[in-house]
């Protein structure tokens, strides 16, 4: 008959500029609640500006009414982000003016990536063009992109990037189908 609910407080350097107690959802007025830990933590938590000390607070409840409940052991389980790991895929559907470029999240790093699609007309960085693929885990993903040149020469990679920081896939190239001109001669 006894629950249990812990909120969390961080700061940069364990002196002051903490956070404020915060439970799942980043506020005040919620708890950290699962059994088995399973409840992601808010970005109040995880935006690398704040994150280096924490301290926790556990709140104790019975409806026994005639014992005391106590905490005997907390176990702090973490691990640190790293940057998703994503390949480049091959140029689908080219046309005149348009292409479908894609890449792959091989690896989410431990969070969900935003995914783009670099690409410009000049090969290497940096790429004036960027489509934004949305955030996804470990799965292929694609950007119609348009308002291409005819028979020109595009180069494009995939990115994937999450609070551990980018990551990007290997340059690919394609070509854009020429503009054929059908001239017909009169009768």
């Amino acid at each position: 008959n006894t629950d249990i609910k812990f909120q969390l407080q961080t700061s940069p350097n364990g002196s002051s500029s903490w956070s404020g107690w915060k439970g799942a959802d980043g506020t005040d007025s919620t708890y950290f609640t699962s059994p088995s830990g399973a409840e992601s933590m808010p970005s109040v938590f995880t935006d690398k500006s704040n994150d280096q000390y924490f301290q926790y607070k556990a709140f104790l409840s019975t409806t026994d009414g005639l014992n005391t409940p106590t905490l005997g052991d907390v176990t702090v389980s973490y691990s640190t982000l790293a940057s998703p790991t994503v390949t480049t895929g091959s140029a689908t559907n080219i046309a005149i003016a348009s292409a479908t470029l894609g890449g792959t999240v091989t690896d989410t790093g431990g969070e969900n990536p935003t995914r783009y699609i670099e690409w410009g007309s000049s090969q290497g960085e940096p790429y004036p063009n960027s489509c934004d693929a949305g955030i996804g885990g470990v799965a292929p993903y694609t950007c119609n992109i348009s308002n291409l040149s005819s028979g020109t020469t595009y180069y494009y990679r995939a990115k994937a990037s999450n609070t551990g920081g980018p990551s990007t896939g290997s340059e690919q190239s394609f070509i854009t189908l020429p503009r054929i001109n059908i001239v017909s001669e009169g009768q």
